[in-house]
């Protein structure tokens, strides 16, 4: 008769379970759950930066990846620049038709990359090297500000160099990112607003000649002295806040590195023009207590003032807290998505 004393022994299969298989479970959830956090906090700063270049397309993500949807023929590029330089986005295919009608021969198909391996795609799915997506150049009053993704140093500052040469007595803000895995623009796009004929057509000639050769100057430059197109510039500040959202500390009215950073790019925007009025929205996410109106209103003013000492007149500008009374559409009200200032032309 077997000693009743003798331990159990567990049989290997358990063990099996217990050491290789339940731990394995836990990481492939943990990993999921951080893949849908990823797309909850990407898809409404996604989807309101494409708003802001191409109303009424729509972009679905998968992880860090998007897609684009709906988006009418002649602006793709402008619907994948959108979103690819949104923080976080690392690939973007955009698909073109808008579904009623499309590019004849089909929709157009074009994709951008951002991640170490890969690169902006061809329109039209065509062989040979891709051209990298356009770079910005914004004329605002003093100032011209380079936006957009480049593979090294010295393409930034090689277009940095070219923008210096077109700029005359205006101030060159670089805000070029080095990515290794963009490829060299195919053109630089000249925005904002200059104040005669001449002023635009000699400063496209003078940044087209500093330019790499194969590189050309899309030439967007409105003419109309100090004033500037109001529904363009909101598109423009819309798609800034987007990408870059104005962060402050945890439960506080103290700016971000990156939050400060922000605030001067969109002063930098609106610095020199006249006849504008601009309302500074700040906004919280639904939590408990009762500080989410004041702390709006304290962060609606540390916007204000960082843009007047970043030389915008104070004069123009307007602060106002919302609290949590006005959460992003088809956002929870408790999303981090909802801790934002909005910036309002007028």
């Amino acid at each position: 008769m077997p000693d009743s004393t003798e331990p159990r022994r567990t049989p290997w299969p358990l063990l099996l379970l217990a050491i290789v298989v339940i731990p394995l479970l836990i990481a492939l959830i943990a990993m999921f759950a951080s893949h849908k956090s990823v797309e909850g906090a990407l898809a409404p700063r996604a989807q309101a930066a494409l708003d802001a270049a191409v109303p009424g397309a729509k972009v679905n993500l998968s992880g860090q990846t998007a897609t684009v949807t709906g988006v009418p023929a002649g602006m793709q590029d402008t619907a994948r620049n959108a979103v690819a330089g949104v923080d976080g986005i690392s690939h973007v295919d955009v698909t073109g038709g808008g579904g009623t009608g499309g590019n004849s021969g089909g929709s157009a198909n074009t994709s951008a990359n951002n991640s170490a391996t890969g690169s902006a795609s061809d329109v039209g799915g065509s062989s040979g090297n891709s051209a990298g997506a356009p770079v910005t150049a914004t004329v605002a009053g003093d100032k011209i500000t380079l936006t957009g993704k480049v593979p090294d140093d010295a393409t930034k500052q090689q277009l940095g160099a070219a923008a210096k040469a077109g700029a005359g007595s205006r101030t060159v803000d670089n805000e070029l990112q080095v990515s290794s895995g963009a490829a060299k623009p195919s053109s630089i796009q000249l925005r904002g607003s200059v104040p005669t004929a001449a002023d635009k057509t000699a400063l496209g000639e003078k940044v087209k000649a500093g330019l790499p050769s194969g590189t050309t100057v899309d030439n967007m430059l409105t003419v109309g002295g100090g004033t500037v197109d109001k529904a363009s510039l909101q598109r423009q500040i819309n798609q800034l806040l987007a990408a870059h959202p104005i962060n402050f500390q945890p439960d506080s009215a103290t700016l971000t590195p990156a939050g400060a950073a922000t605030v001067n790019k969109i002063a930098g925007l609106v610095r020199g023009h006249s006849g504008l009025a601009l309302s500074i929205e700040g906004h919280v996410s639904k939590a408990p207590g009762s500080n989410a109106q004041p702390l709006s209103a304290q962060r609606a003013n540390t916007v204000k003032q960082a843009m007047v000492a970043d030389g915008v007149g104070a004069d123009m500008l307007t602060a106002k807290g919302f609290g949590d009374s006005k959460p992003l559409p088809n956002t929870p009200p408790q999303s981090p998505a909802n801790r934002r200032v909005d910036i309002v032309v007028s």
